[in-house]
């Protein structure tokens, strides 16, 4: 296992977020990316969709996190409510 899973695994477990690899596909305030990995602010590290750069992204934030199947295996608790 790489340092950057083991890093993800930490930040997964704090978070309470299900175990999750690196590649795995997301979704954060509808826009779709990729989890490359996690950051010291215990957030992930996201590259959406049409990018290049690295975003540093709460998983509580309007997060969707899809398995391998393309199914739902986390969603955060604020995509249901109003502002």
């Amino acid at each position: 296992m790489s340092d950057k899973q083991e890093e993800l695994d930490r930040v997964c477990k704090s978070r309470g977020l299900p175990r999750v690899q690196i590649g795995t596909e997301c979704e954060m305030d509808g826009q779709k990316g990729v989890i490359v990995g996690s950051n010291a602010s215990a957030n992930l590290s996201i590259v959406f969709d049409g990018e290049s750069i690295v975003s540093n992204c709460h998983p509580h934030y309007k997060m969707r996190i899809f398995n391998s199947s393309g199914g739902l295996c986390y969603e955060s608790d604020d995509l249901y409510t109003k502002p």
